[in-house]
């Protein structure tokens, strides 16, 4: 796993280090990333949540590097890679933790089940209308995105 640093690194593949996730989970008490002594299932955890935002927000300013592997960071603006790390810090927990459902494809699960006499079926499905996942996650980036909010498929690069 290769941290970006803040200076545009073109391999890097996450916004925040396991050393990094272990102190921010330890001080909220994070249950489900607390208990894990799984350093590489914690790296791919990381990995994963940073890939979602890169895939899912749109951060404003320009890339800091024609270069860089990850959306952040931007241009002229230092507060980006701090909340970013803290989003990604915060996803990763519900992905080490199995927490998370379909609805990351930003499509809310429905489920129907139907009886016509003896026999019974369940049909789950995507409902149409996409909803926030995380709104959370959201919120932390909200005065750094380009909308203000979530937004499926919004490419950064």
């Amino acid at each position: 796993m290769i941290v970006e640093d803040g200076t545009g690194l073109p391999d890097a593949d996450s916004y925040a280090s396991v050393e990094d996730a272990d102190a921010f989970h330890l001080a909220r008490r994070t249950v489900e990333w607390i208990d894990s002594s799984d350093d590489d299932a914690k790296a791919a955890a990381l990995i994963a949540a940073t890939d979602y935002l890169d895939a899912t927000y749109r951060f404003r300013g320009d890339p800091l590097s024609v270069d860089q592997a990850l959306s952040s960071p931007r241009l002229g603006d230092t507060r980006l890679h701090p909340l970013i790390a803290k989003a990604t810090m915060t996803l990763a927990a519900r992905f080490l933790s199995g927490t998370v459902s379909a609805t990351i494809a930003g499509r809310e699960v429905l489920s129907d089940e139907k009886t016509v006499g003896p026999v019974s079926t369940k049909v789950t499905y995507a409902a149409d209308r996409p909803s926030d996942p995380f709104p959370d996650v959201s919120g932390m980036l909200r005065p750094l995105t380009l909308s203000g909010s979530w937004s499926i498929g919004q490419f950064i690069r």
